[in-house]
């Protein structure tokens, strides 16, 4: 269409040119009338130039193959950028409060009650503080086997995102060892068995691994092939023995020991997406006169 335009342009140029030096007023002097012409001329050239630049970016703006994977990251950056600033831009709206319960009922077994049970009632915040920066803060309020109810600080840890491939954070959270403490929570609902395995269950349930850490974390994927590795490096307080029980020393270290621990692992992708394996290290001392 722009070429039709360039050569319409050029046509009634021609015709005007030709009309105005066929019928010139009787009143024009040859010299007024060639300079008219010169001048509409130049009108019309110009015309046409810019005609045909529109023309040559027209055929030109298809972007090249470079362009539009920079296009596509520069989407992607500021998509991540609108979702990192997401619980920011909500901070007029107060920060979202979540929670879970839980209800039961069975038959006795050895070492069991008979009858209805009320398990816990658990609350979570995870404000988004900044770009980078979040926190994940949970209380629950359980039932104990004498029927009292208490409070208990679960997690409350404080994060920074340097990229996918490394988030720190600090503070108490679950101890990443393996895959189930940290892909299950307090909330029973979402696990795929009817209780927490009981060699991996929680401290006050008589666990016997630390199931949480007060300390640092760092950790983070990277994709590769159809799937992604991961990893875990922490390090933290060493537990004591309190009440018959591991006590995680959230007020600080009584034992002035550190445990450390890493986790590595593979998620397949593909037609074995849903597999993941790993290897994981834990390594803790208690020092205690207690049994």
């Amino acid at each position: 269409s722009s070429d039709l335009s360039v050569r319409a342009a050029a046509r009634f140029a021609a015709v005007l040119l030709a009309s105005m030096a066929a019928g010139p007023s009787a009143a024009q002097s040859a010299a007024d009338r060639i300079s008219e012409l010169e001048r509409k001329l130049e009108q019309s050239l110009k015309r046409i130039e810019e005609l045909a630049g529109r023309l040559q970016q027209m055929e030109g703006s298809t972007p090249k193959k470079d362009e539009v994977a920079r296009r596509i990251e520069t989407v992607e950056s500021q998509v991540s950028q609108m979702a990192a600033t997401a619980g920011a831009r909500r901070a007029d709206d107060g920060i979202a409060l979540h929670g879970f319960a839980d209800v039961g009922a069975g038959i006795a077994t050895a070492g069991t009650r008979k009858g209805f049970s009320v398990g816990s009632l658990d609350f979570y915040l995870n404000p988004q503080l900044g770009e980078r920066t979040k926190a994940l803060v949970e209380l629950n309020f359980e039932v104990t086997r004498d029927g009292e109810v208490e409070a208990d600080l679960e997690r409350a840890q404080l994060g920074y995102t340097f990229s996918d491939a490394a988030t720190f954070w600090l503070g108490r959270f679950h101890t990443p060892y393996g895959y189930y403490n940290t892909a299950f929570h307090h909330g029973q609902q979402i696990a795929t068995s009817l209780r927490r395995p009981r060699f991996i269950d929680f401290e006050d349930k008589g666990g016997i691994l630390p199931a949480h850490t007060v300390g640092a974390w760092v950790t983070g994927s990277v994709r590769m092939g159809d799937g992604r590795w991961s990893y875990d490096l922490w390090g933290g307080n060493s537990p004591r023995i309190a009440g018959n029980a591991l006590n995680m020393n959230s007020a600080g270290s009584t034992n002035h020991n550190l445990s450390t621990g890493a986790n590595l692992g593979y998620s397949f992708g593909g037609s074995l997406d849903g597999l993941k394996l790993g290897v994981h290290a834990l390594r803790g001392r208690i020092d205690d006169d207690q049994v």
